[in-house]
């Protein structure tokens, strides 16, 4: 995706450039050389930037994402099923928030009672982890969108 995206930045800085070389005479090899030059900065230039507004928006993606899980968490999700996916979320967008991520799989396994436990799983012990690590997913989602920059609140219906 990303090299696609690139080599249409880069085609239409070139066919831009094109245009404008056509337009400015070349009447040497030095100045030719230092159109070259510019058309090789112009695309750098064009391409690193399209990468980065990807990224900002992917970015501000996952904070609006992260919201919405948290908002809807009550009405969508059991305790357990909100911090499972919780954990799918963070998996998915481990190459942004790789400690995060390694955050919550650790507080999801230092949970007394392991969600796979058979002895713990009708056991209060166990409810009561099941809802703290519910709270503690909730608070590394409201975490990420802050920080992101979006908004941590919901917002009304």
């Amino acid at each position: 995706m990303f090299w696609a995206e690139t080599v249409e930045v880069v085609g239409v800085v070139s066919g831009i450039a094109g245009i404008v070389a056509y337009l400015l005479p070349a009447n040497g090899w030095r100045r030719r050389a230092v159109h070259a030059i510019w058309v090789v900065i112009a695309a750098i230039a064009a391409a690193s930037a399209g990468y980065y507004q990807r990224r900002l928006s992917r970015i501000e993606d996952v904070a609006r994402s992260a919201t919405t899980m948290v908002c809807e968490r009550e009405m969508h999700y059991t305790h357990e099923g909100f911090t499972q996916a919780t954990l799918a979320f963070l998996e998915r967008n481990r190459d942004l928030y790789p400690d995060t991520y390694a955050r919550a799989v650790a507080l999801a396994n230092k949970t007394e009672c392991s969600q796979s436990d058979k002895e713990c799983s009708g056991s209060i012990q166990h409810g009561t982890d099941v809802v703290d690590l519910a709270f503690a997913m909730a608070g590394l989602l409201r975490g990420i969108s802050t920080l992101s920059g979006g908004s941590s609140d919901c917002p009304s219906n």
